[in-house]
């Protein structure tokens, strides 16, 4: 659900992912996720309001390039951080890059 992990072929986290997943069967407000790495603290969290609207924020460490999936119903995220990079359009969500340093996404529900 929080869904934070490594997509380098290396236990060094060359490279992180973040693609949480919000549309579970019993409906969450908000989860967070985190994972210590040799590069830092890795941490994915988002929350939904009352409206369905998604807020997504993770952290990436230093010298370690993201992805970040943000669940949009396959539309492009609402609000951007600067430094989010868009990459496509896959399924549900949108995806962006990200490189180190904490960044906000945000989505309005469907």
């Amino acid at each position: 659900m929080g869904a934070v992990r490594n997509s380098a072929p290396s236990r060094a986290w060359a490279r992180g992912s973040a693609k949480p997943n919000p549309g579970v069967k019993k409906p969450l407000n908000e989860v967070s996720a985190s994972q210590k790495t040799a590069r830092g603290l890795v941490s994915s969290a988002w929350s939904r309001d009352n409206a369905g609207n998604l807020e997504l924020r993770v952290t990436i460490p230093s010298n370690t390039p993201a992805e970040v999936w943000v669940p949009t119903g396959g539309r492009r995220a609402l609000s951007l951080p600067d430094g989010a990079t868009f990459v496509r359009v896959d399924g549900e969500y949108a995806v962006y890059t990200v490189v180190a340093g904490t960044h906000t996404f945000r989505s309005l529900a469907a």
